[in-house]
């Protein structure tokens, strides 16, 4: 039997995924490709570094997890934001500032968040004296 005859069959190839990935992430959510009021709501999982800056990973509520872009006004916004919490960022638009213009937000938290951080779940508003 020569090699000739023998037939083979076509290969399918699948990508084998990075240890290090998480599931459904593959795609960076663009701020400028969206529309203005574009809402992404889910539970804020934190940042990682990317190869551009600040990639922002929030879960989303069919359990798919959403990666974007985070500017620094959203990472202002969002460094209140403990990483479980439920949130929902608003994108606003392009804003004009005085050398470049800039993304911008608005963020809510399903926990009120302030300038300090998130509230101490651990007060049981007893005054401690």
């Amino acid at each position: 039997m020569s090699l000739a005859q023998h037939s083979t069959p076509e290969l399918t190839w699948h990508r084998v995924p990075d240890p290090d990935d998480e599931p459904d992430t593959n795609r960076i959510l663009s701020w400028g490709k969206v529309p203005v009021g574009y809402e992404l709501t889910g539970s804020y999982r934190g940042t990682l570094d990317g190869k551009f800056g600040p990639i922002g990973v929030v879960e989303l509520e069919d359990g798919a997890s959403q990666r974007f872009g985070v500017p620094t006004l959203l990472a202002r916004r969002l460094s209140v934001v403990e990483r479980g919490q439920q949130i929902k960022i608003v994108y606003l638009g392009l804003k004009d500032g005085k050398n470049t213009s800039y993304h911008t937000f608005d963020v809510y938290s399903a926990v009120l968040a302030t300038e300090e951080g998130p509230p101490d779940e651990s007060d049981d508003g007893e005054v401690p004296f």
